[in-house]
């Protein structure tokens, strides 16, 4: 159906305008914005429409805006609205249109440009409002939403990130606390354990927790130590009785010959009527023998083992007057603790082997020297001696086990020494200045600590701290 509509030529002459026009009018109750657009052919008509062929006039109302504006709004987060300064604004159908206004009237302020992004701030909310002017219609489509609404998504991603790191490092602490707890934990303990065991410490033992193979490796480790530690009671305790033995058996050493000489000088003494040499045979052998049967003592201050040597050589001085011997002690030494009984076998292999099988004065002499943080009791004469290579094979025999036929007094004074003082002590021979053997028995020197924890006290002696030189009455002899 075709529908001619007459119009006023001035009329139309004024309606006619290049691009679109705006109009209000009141359509369904309320105010409603008209968009027109006249097109003419030929389009220089545009000036004189009279000329014109055909005009063709399109119109609409804001209800068609308000359906884009709807499509455009979509998810609900957009607020957009049709505007133009002075003409007035085209809201959605669900806009709100106080806070859209409140927006308005900032952007008024602010000023617009053809494309704008920018961020107002309305009581307390920021919003990010973005503004296209339409080239056609003069009017600008805005469109806002609350900066917290964009912003959510990226607040959201860097909660799960950081949630992340901190899951992540939650996850590496609790693996670096197994690892630490159950690796390097036991791997610690375990080291401290054998740094211990090797110290000495066998009463260190571990505290498996769990059936992993760390616990296995404790378990095994305290059985060890167990073991060990009974080893080393069981060789302790043998070494003791080692011990006993050694100095039960170097007690009975005492020659049965020196007994019976003793008592034959003795007896000839007394058809003689010499009744003095008979006193002090008596007196010096009684003073000798009651040293060697009750001791009862491992460790002797050396004053008491010196004075026993004393007695040992007034016997031999009495049996061969041609004997004369010496003794030099340092204060100092005197009072250090020696095991029982480990001078006189090396005063007796002196004058059984050295002064006795020759015919010429036989001299003793004994002194002390301190070496370093040693101290070294020492034993010349001028006997027979040994060649250098026979104190060699003499040297040896000491750390071998014991040979019936090489004796075992020597022996016996070597091997105690060094189970009393350590593997550094012990007896050494070399050649004396005196033109016989030269036996030296050296010791480390003891701590007060360590002397003061012996509870032994030296026994006061004549002999200490002097050098003296006695001939068979007993006289001093010094430069005979």
């Amino acid at each position: 159906t075709t529908t001619a509509v007459f119009y006023d030529q001035k009329e139309l002459k004024q309606m006619i305008k290049n691009g679109w026009q705006v109009s209000k009018k009141r359509m369904y109750g309320k105010d409603q914005f008209i968009f027109s657009l006249y097109t003419l052919s030929p389009f220089s008509s545009l000036g004189n429409p009279e000329t014109a062929n055909t005009i063709i006039k399109v119109e609409f109302d804001s209800s068609n805006i308000q359906d884009m504006l709807d499509r455009f709004k979509g998810d609900g987060r957009k607020e957009p609205f049709y505007y133009k300064k002075g003409v007035g604004v085209i809201y959605n159908r669900t806009a709100n249109e106080e806070l859209s206004g409140k927006l308005i009237t900032k952007l008024e302020k602010m000023g617009l440009h053809e494309v704008d992004n920018l961020t107002v701030k309305v009581g307390e909310e920021s919003y990010l409002v973005h503004a296209v002017l339409s080239q056609t219609t003069g009017w600008y489509l805005i469109d806002y939403m609350p900066l917290s609404d964009m912003m959510s998504p990226i607040y959201t991603s860097n909660r799960l990130f950081y949630i992340t790191v901190a899951g992540s490092l939650l996850v590496g602490f609790i693996g670096a606390y197994l690892l630490h707890s159950q690796v390097q934990v036991p791997i610690l303990q375990l080291v401290r354990a054998f740094r211990r065991l090797k110290d000495g410490d066998y009463a260190v033992r571990l505290s498996p927790r769990g059936s992993h193979e760390f616990a296995f490796l404790s378990r095994q480790f305290n059985l060890m130590v167990e073991q060990i530690q009974e080893l080393f009671e069981k060789v302790y305790v043998e070494k003791l009785h080692v011990k006993e033995a050694r100095l039960k058996q170097l007690q009975s050493q005492i020659n049965p010959h020196f007994f019976y000489n003793c008592f034959s000088f003795i007896t000839s003494m007394a058809k003689l009527r010499n009744h003095e040499a008979v006193v002090a045979m008596a007196h010096n052998l009684s003073k000798y023998y009651r040293y060697t049967t009750r001791q009862e003592r491992d460790l002797v201050p050396l004053s008491e083992e010196i004075e026993f040597v004393h007695y040992y050589l007034k016997i031999q001085q009495m049996r061969m007057p041609r004997l004369t011997f010496s003794i030099h002690v340092s204060s100092q030494a005197n009072s250090l603790l020696i095991p029982l009984l480990v001078v006189q076998p090396l005063v007796e292999n002196a004058v059984l082997h050295g002064i006795e099988p020759q015919a010429e004065d036989g001299i003793i002499r004994i002194t002390t020297e301190q070496i370093g943080l040693y101290m070294c009791l020492i034993v010349d004469d001028n006997g027979l001696g040994l060649g250098r290579e026979a104190i060699i094979s003499l040297r040896a025999a000491l750390d071998k086990p014991v040979e019936e036929e090489s004796g075992y007094g020597l022996w016996n004074v070597h091997q105690r020494m060094r189970l009393h003082f350590g593997e550094d002590a012990g007896l050494d021979f070399s050649l004396s200045p005196l033109g016989g053997l030269r036996a030296v028995l050296k010791w480390p020197l003891l701590t007060e600590e360590e002397q003061a924890n012996s509870l032994i006290k030296p026994k006061p002696s004549s002999n200490s701290n002097m050098v003296k030189m006695e001939g068979p009455d007993g006289s001093d002899i010094t430069g005979r």
